[in-house]
């Protein structure tokens, strides 16, 4: 059975890289790149998905509550369709500068608070889910083994 080995990568600011981010490109099989809402920023967010590509590594999006100054741990309670909003935009955030770096995104991880929402709200759970839908569904979410607390019908999520 393969194993992926996954690693958030690029967190900085005005600068993608240290030690830290060359050794994860030496080990990782995928990386998850902060889409700039709650750490990254565009440069950070380039030299990632560029480093990523020139050596072989998945690419996903490390979506989250535009916090910040919170690094993203803090719950901000969005109303459902401004958090799909805000998690659409930053798929297209991400997945633009990875084209342009020769690569495009294949999954999406929830960071922070939003990761622990995901399992236990189902409007943050169906925000995420319809945004990822929408934007592309071949995409992969990465989330807690078993957990669903929102169910599917008809192609869209539904937080009913």
């Amino acid at each position: 059975m393969p194993i992926d080995l996954n690693a958030d990568l690029g967190a900085g600011c005005g600068g993608w890289s240290d030690d830290t981010d060359r050794t994860v490109l030496r080990l990782a099989t995928s990386v998850a790149v902060p889409c700039g809402a709650h750490v990254g920023d565009p440069v950070s967010m380039q030299g990632a998905c560029g480093a990523a590509a020139a050596s072989g590594l998945a690419v996903g999006a490390l979506v989250g509550y535009r916090d910040p100054f919170g690094r993203g741990e803090r719950f901000i309670d969005y109303a459902p369709d401004d958090l799909a909003v805000e998690i659409l935009y930053q798929l297209a955030a991400l997945d633009g500068i990875a084209v342009t770096e020769g690569t495009r995104i294949s999954f999406v991880r929830p960071a922070g608070a939003l990761f622990d929402m995901v399992h236990t709200d189902r409007y943050h759970a169906w925000a995420l889910v319809n945004a990822v839908l929408d934007y592309d569904p071949g995409l992969g979410v990465v989330g807690l083994r078993g957990a669903s607390c929102c169910g599917r019908r008809n192609g869209t999520a539904s937080p009913a």
